[in-house]
This record gives C-alpha cells, structure tokens and sequence, in this order.
C-alpha cells in the first residue's frame, strides 16, 4: 500500500540559529527547523532559508546568508588537485597556526605592497641573492655587521660616510 507524503517547501527567515537547528519564521508562524544543507554553513540570525516541511521541518537551502562556511574536523584536511588550486578572496586570505612549512620549486609573489614583521628573521640563500630597487633604506637601531670574502660598492655620485670614528684598516 502506498502512503501519499506531501512535502511544502517555503521560504523563512532564521530567528534564532543553533548548531543543528534553528528557530524560524514562517508566514504561518514560527517553529524549530532541523539543518540539512549539503555543506557546512554557520546560520546568522536574518539569514533567508528553505524549508522542506511534512511531519518535521528542515532547512535545505540558503537563498540569502551572511553567515560563514566552517569545515571544522578533529583530524588533518588534505586538499589534493591534479591541477591547479586557485582561492580567491573579497578582502583577504588569513592562516593562523604554530608552524607553516610551505614547499615548493619556485614561490612567486606579485604585489603592489608589502609588509613582513617578525620577531627574528633568518634568510639563507644557497646561490645568488639578487635585490633589484627603486630607492633602498636600512634603519638598525644596534649593531651593523656585514662578513664577506669582497665587496665592491659603486656610486654615480657623492658616497658619504659619517661616524665619529672611521677605521680603514
């Protein structure tokens, strides 16, 4: 024998969102909703949803959000792509963690600015390291040391040094 099911489904905003359900208005009135979306979207409250509705009521979809999707595991997440891998972002990609190692054959960065700040910084260079600028300016506040087998500075124009004391050798 076969039971007829009717399914309504209706547009609802999101009162108050849970972790697994939320409390929505429906034109009829308000009531709980389970979430049963296909990825992990984080409710807001204002967030327009679709409910399916039969015995129970559930949210299927987002129509219009301003919530955040968060997958979130206990384990590791491993992206693989036989391709390329793009993210792309409106306002900025941030990492957070204890330790980044990034690996690879070349890094290429392309910016029209850049700010790095550390708390110590070391650079080691196996070949060449080559710095190509417009204008250049080092500030140290302590010591300045600089060891090399030969050094060849040139100048187009004027080469001041100014210390109170110059030992040149």
């Amino acid at each position: 024998m076969l039971t007829e099911l009717h399914m309504g489904l209706q547009s609802a905003i999101v009162l108050t969102p849970a972790k697994d359900r939320a409390r929505v208005r429906l034109p009829e009135g308000e009531t709980w909703a389970r979430v049963a979306l296909a990825f992990p979207y984080r409710l807001n409250e204002g967030d327009e949803v679709l409910v399916a509705r039969q015995e129970e009521s559930f949210i299927i979809g987002v129509l219009k959000g301003s919530g955040a999707c968060v997958f979130e595991t206990p384990g590791d997440i491993e992206f693989n792509a036989g391709g390329k891998l793009s993210m792309r972002a409106a306002e900025r990609v941030e990492i957070r963690a204890p330790g980044v190692l990034l690996r690879a054959g070349k890094v290429q960065i392309i910016a029209r600015s850049v700010v790095e700040k550390f708390g110590k910084a070391l650079r080691r260079v196996a070949g060449l390291f080559k710095l190509r600028t417009g204008e250049s300016r080092t500030i140290v506040e302590g010591a300045y040391r600089l060891n090399a087998q030969r050094i060849v500075d040139k100048a187009v124009d004027d080469v001041k040094i100014n210390g109170s004391r110059i030992d040149l050798g």
